[in-house]
């Protein structure tokens, strides 16, 4: 249940605030064309597997190609799962993705953020592109 000092009156209390959408922005890669060269090939790594007790680290590099453009990314989390899916089927037809894991002892001898930066060294350099 949500405290009433939390609801405030009118439109002045935080959980309005909190419910407000404002419309974002289209994404570009203008932030990270910045830092590198005109064209420089860009990879985006995320990993999953870090909250449970047990199993590996897993994480994915992916270029996307912008010749072959994929409408709809966003937060995975924000997707139905039906959406997700056909995403992903997507993204492994059109851009480039390379894999990595950390197993279960290795994060139990490196410890979780190690663990999850070898999984991602590793998913980086196996991509058929070098980034």
């Amino acid at each position: 249940m949500i405290p009433s000092a939390c609801l405030g009156h009118g439109r002045s209390g935080i959980l309005p605030a909190i419910m407000t959408t404002k419309p974002r922005p289209k994404p570009t890669l203008d932030p990270e064309h910045a830092l590198g060269a005109p064209g420089a090939v860009i990879a985006g790594v995320d990993e999953v597997g870090r909250g449970p007790l047990a199993g590996p680290v897993v994480a994915a590099a992916v270029i996307l190609d912008p010749a072959r453009p994929i409408a709809g990314l966003g937060d995975s989390k924000a997707l139905t799962a039906r959406r997700r899916e056909a995403l992903a089927r997507e993204i492994r037809d059109k851009a480039w993705v390379g894999i990595g894991i950390a197993e279960p002892a290795e994060i139990d001898r490196l410890n979780i953020l190690h663990a999850t930066m070898t999984a991602m060294a590793r998913a980086v350099t196996r991509l058929p592109v070098r980034p």
